[in-house]
């Protein structure tokens, strides 16, 4: 019978930007099945609100930098591997197992390739960033727990393990008969971008709440039946909403959420922007309303029927959000006796990838040779046109040529999403073995602005954008092969960083 157990990091305390490293020791004499096994680490956010926001439990998610403070981008979607930056494994008998750097601006690309939109989307509950999938008014972080029943109690806040396939991480990782055994003691080093990570409250599209009719007609605080102080409103714009019994699925409220006034005025009094907390949703099963109960009164009515005032989620600058990552450790999949092959491989043969830097220096013509290993089969080169870029989308769009000793592999300039562009993806992905499922190159991003008249909450949930690479399928020559790039820009910036990847055979 398999079993399942785990590997703690060496390194206890809480992850950060300063502390930053992960070491797990992996015991001998296993058999293990790398490719189920992964890294685990606990998530934690939290959310301190001013004023009458005191207590609510804010729409806060983890995001990702995608490239430096002073292009910010933190809108895409992108699975768990953007966290790791550098990766080692080392065997106590075989020495150097495999080693990558950069590891997520190659995984990333791979995976946007390689992936159809739905196993892409579909890590949302490892994950620690929410996307929306369905509700047109947003989503909901998968680091919150909340409900929208009467009686359930309020959100909160919860702990939850994000999950990093081994076989995200290096190469190796996909080897379904490791035996430490042989190999002996290893150690897995992972060094992680902790300083892309940062906490974020996400605020639902404020549109579905004020302009949209279908927000107005959850926007809008209606109470004409009771003069006294304003605690409670029934969904409706004059007359109540009716919702149906799962009513709790599609409300863009619930308990717990600190909400403010959009607009609206109490008694002649303006409204606008003061904060509050729903503390309770309760269903009218014969009606079908939904009522919201808040935790401080918006004011006194001075007389029933004079209360219009409209909310919507509070804004992103009402709350000082923090997540904390911790706890991690590595959960290795052991084959039990049964599942054991009768007699050990002697060696494990794997593809790797090593990793060659250069920079272009702004250069709009880059044309340089490179000098590749005798068993590299593939090439991919990353171009990144904006400083700490993980996933590039600007185009080289001058073209580029690849030359293999000297012969051009094209007769003339491949330029991004043209047919000869195509040929070559083809070329290279049969060369890997691999299906590619994603051919428009979507980079995903988590809120697509909604828009009533014109939606864009379609199935996609991204942008099509141009993302740069050059992949190139090599032979496998007797000595070291020369690879001359030559990529033309007609862009200001021109050819700036390069990440060469190359894919080799290795054996241990």
């Amino acid at each position: 019978m398999d079993k399942i157990f785990k590997v703690y990091s060496v390194q206890s305390e809480d992850l950060s930007s300063t502390q930053d490293l992960l070491d797990f020791e992996i015991p001998e004499g296993e058999m293990l099945d790398l490719s189920k096994s992964y890294v685990s680490i606990n998530a934690r956010v939290a959310g301190d609100g001013t004023g009458n926001h005191v207590g609510g439990i804010f729409n806060i998610e983890g995001v990702f930098e995608m490239v430096d403070a002073a292009n910010s981008r933190t809108s895409d979607y992108v699975p768990n591997i953007a966290l790791v930056k550098n990766a080692r494994m080392v065997s106590s008998q075989k020495g150097m197992v495999e080693e990558l750097r950069d590891v997520n601006q190659l995984r990333l690309l791979l995976k946007n390739v390689y992936e159809s939109r739905d196993k892409y989307l579909s890590r949302q509950h490892t994950g620690l960033q929410g996307i929306r999938r369905g509700e047109i008014w947003g989503d909901l972080s998968p680091l919150i727990d909340v409900t929208s029943e009467t009686g359930t109690g309020t959100g909160k806040y919860i702990d939850k393990r994000i999950k990093i396939p081994l076989s995200d991480i290096l190469e190796i990782g996909k080897v379904t008969e490791f035996d430490t055994g042989r190999i002996g003691k290893c150690k897995l080093h992972l060094e992680l971008d902790m300083g892309r990570l940062s906490a974020a409250h996400v605020q639902p599209d404020v549109k579905y709440f004020t302009t949209d009719n279908s927000g107005k007609k959850n926007g809008v605080l209606v109470n004409t039946a009771v003069a006294g102080p304003l605690l409670t409103a029934v969904l409706g714009d004059g007359t109540p909403k009716t919702y149906d019994e799962d009513y709790q699925e599609h409300l863009p409220y619930y308990v717990g959420m600190p909400v403010v006034v959009g607009s609206g005025t109490l008694d002649g009094a303006d409204l606008s922007n003061a904060k509050n907390v729903i503390t309770d949703i309760s269903y009218n099963s014969t009606t079908g309303a939904v009522t919201l109960t808040f935790g401080t009164s918006f004011g006194t009515i001075a007389a029933a029927g004079t209360v219009g005032v409209m909310i919507q989620p509070a804004a992103p600058g009402d709350v000082t959000a923090s997540i904390t990552l911790g706890q991690a450790e590595l959960v290795l999949h052991a084959l039990g006796s049964n599942n054991k092959p009768a007699s050990p491989p002697a060696e494990i043969e794997f593809m790797k990838y090593t990793l060659e830097r250069d920079d272009g220096q702004g250069n709009k013509g880059f044309k340089r040779q490179y000098e590749v290993e005798p068993n590299a089969t593939n090439l991919i080169v990353l171009e990144k046109n904006l400083s700490n870029e993980l996933l590039s989308n600007l185009p080289s769009d001058g073209g580029y040529r690849v030359a293999i000793n000297n012969e051009l592999q094209n007769d003339r300039n491949v330029f991004n999403y043209n047919p000869l562009f195509y040929h070559q993806l083809s070329k290279f992905s049969l060369n890997q073995g691999e299906e590619i499922n994603n051919v428009g190159n979507i980079q995903y991003v988590k809120n697509p602005a909604y828009d009533v008249a014109a939606p864009n909450n379609d199935e996609n949930r991204g942008t099509l954008n141009q993302l740069n690479y050059i992949v190139q399928p090599l032979p496998i020559t007797s000595g070291m092969k020369l690879v001359e790039l030559d990529i033309e820009h007609s862009a200001a910036a021109g050819v700036k960083g390069l990440n060469i990847y190359k894919q080799v055979v290795s054996t241990i």
